[in-house]
């Protein structure tokens, strides 16, 4: 954004000249006339460097929205739109509850729209890094309709539910990840720092080493020697190959090898098809078509494979074709989902068939969770036993054979 300089009238004639940040020149004469002045001069300003350093710093280290916040957002709004409160002083109670100030800046701004006859939904789809598509979806369904009110209040249980459902997945993998990632980190202090103690003392003694303590001989010296290089290349590998699997074919690899692994694969399964159920669900519920309800779906459930799916279900059902055969087709969606979604699409009751689904999918997460966390806490214990015990041996062995030299 850049500074712009303007001159412009206000609504007694007078002369007001000023600043404003905008994209380009249109958007800030448009930004002025928001205002309530006319304008009659603007020009680009001096670029503020220092002020444009800081937003750029700002963009890499800030810390999106959350979930959570979001669903608070959504159910203090359905709960004041219910109390019959106008729109303009709900922005203004959001505006003030807020503590977060990406968020508190961007409800001033649409509250600012709000207030000079622009729509709620065009208020929000300004700020796509905030509000998720399906908000706006459903907040301009809601619009169109005339049932803000209650579409607002399926958006909060929405947002409600499906953060509950990244929340299990996310809670589930944080124990396992800080164990095994300070057990990797201890494993290698000892074979970086305490093992070398014990070489010296290897070194000195008259008998042929065990396999295994030639083998931590060489990974200590190959991690003294080499270890700040290894970690140095780790670093730029790490993003590369992110970059590599998180787009285009490398990205369908990785979730084809995703869903293949034991367990942790069907976790991610699951929550996907929770979340495709319950989104679609509640945007179809809320009025919206459902070409442009698949178009929503597809960039919120976050997964290359299920956006072809829905790719291909758009495609059959602008030919006219049902949803549920293209769902088959795909080999992605597990069949109970397929037959659920055919028994709707035949009764008219597809919303409710999907709620069904997402209710029974979700239980589903949740079991998951429980079997991941009780195969991964013993899995853990075994791999940390099997770490330690082989340093164990590997200096305890030399000691018992120079021992049994000495008594021979």
């Amino acid at each position: 954004m850049r500074n712009y300089r303007y001159v412009a009238r206000d609504v007694s004639g007078n002369l007001v000249q000023g600043t404003i940040k905008a994209d380009n020149k249109r958007m800030a004469a448009q930004a002025v006339g928001r205002q309530g002045l006319l304008v009659t001069r603007i020009e680009s300003g001096r670029s503020d460097y220092p002020e444009a350093a800081r937003e750029i710093i700002t963009k890499i280290f800030r810390r999106g929205v959350t979930a959570k916040t979001l669903a608070v957002l959504c159910r203090n709004f359905a709960t004041m739109l219910s109390a019959g409160l106008p729109i303009s002083a709900i922005m203004d109670v959001l505006c003030e509850q807020s503590s977060d100030r990406q968020l508190k800046a961007a409800l001033a701004d649409i509250r600012t729209k709000v207030q000079g006859g622009e729509t709620l939904s065009k208020g929000l789809a300004a700020y796509p890094g905030i509000f998720p598509e399906i908000m706006v979806a459903m907040v301009e369904s809601g619009e169109v309709g005339g049932i803000l009110d209650t579409t607002v209040e399926r958006l909060a249980v929405q947002l409600e539910k499906d953060y509950r459902t990244r929340n299990r997945v996310r809670n589930a993998m944080i124990y396992p990840s800080v164990v095994m990632a300070i057990a990797l980190m201890a494993l290698i202090f000892i074979v970086t720092f305490v093992f070398p103690t014990f070489m010296q003392m290897f070194a000195g003694m008259k008998v042929e080493l065990p396999l295994i303590t030639r083998v931590m001989i060489f990974v200590s010296d190959k991690l003294r020697s080499y270890g700040l290089y290894v970690l140095a290349l780790t670093v730029p590998a790490v993003l590369v190959a992110g970059r590599y699997w998180g787009r285009g074919k490398g990205q369908t690899i990785a979730e084809r090898a995703l869903f293949a692994l034991p367990v942790f694969g069907d976790l991610v399964r699951k929550a996907s098809v929770a979340r495709f159920c319950r989104t679609l669900a509640s945007l179809l519920r809320g009025g919206v078509p459902i070409i442009a309800a698949l178009d929503v779906v597809k960039k919120v459930v976050g997964n290359s494979l299920f956006a072809k799916a829905i790719n291909h279900a758009q495609e059959s059902l602008q030919r006219g074709q049902g949803l549920s055969k293209p769902m088959r087709e795909s080999q992605i969606f597990p069949l109970m989902v397929i037959q659920m979604i055919t028994v709707g699409e035949e009764a008219g009751t597809l919303d409710q068939m999907l709620d069904k689904a997402a209710d029974f999918y979700e239980s589903e997460v949740d079991d998951t969770v429980s079997t991941l966390s009780s195969l991964l806490e013993p899995a853990l214990i075994i791999f940390i036993g099997i770490s330690v015990g082989t340093m164990v041996i590997s200096v305890v062995l030399p000691m018992f054979q120079l021992l049994g030299g000495m008594g021979r």
